[in-house]
């Protein structure tokens, strides 16, 4: 008998109606949030094997999307070293705000 590290699920979604627009995509992000935890979702968002995740804090997991988390290490992968990169943004809860990231390498 072959062990399985960690809880087993086993989901099912039956889609009826006539509602034939249903974006794949977007279905498919809003099911991998439900079922995987932030660091999965960010090797599944990275589409790698990504090292450091242990260096991330919980406090970025909590204010950032596993997806924003792989889009940022990978800005922070591209930088030469000393170099830096700016990114002003409005926060998808507070549109009327400006937050200001700043990526040094």
């Amino acid at each position: 008998m072959t062990s399985v590290p960690g809880p087993l699920a086993y989901m099912s979604y039956i889609v009826c109606g006539g509602k034939s627009d249903v974006d794949e995509e977007d279905f498919a992000r809003t099911v991998t949030r439900a079922i995987l935890d932030w660091d999965e979702s960010f090797l599944v968002a990275a589409k790698s094997g990504a090292t450091g995740l242990s260096l991330v804090p919980a406090s970025y997991k909590t204010e950032y999307s596993p997806e924003t988390g792989a889009r940022d290490a990978a800005r922070l992968a591209a930088l030469e070293p000393g170099g830096f990169e700016l990114e002003l943004y409005a926060p998808d809860d507070s549109p009327a705000a400006r937050r200001l990231k700043i990526f040094c390498a």
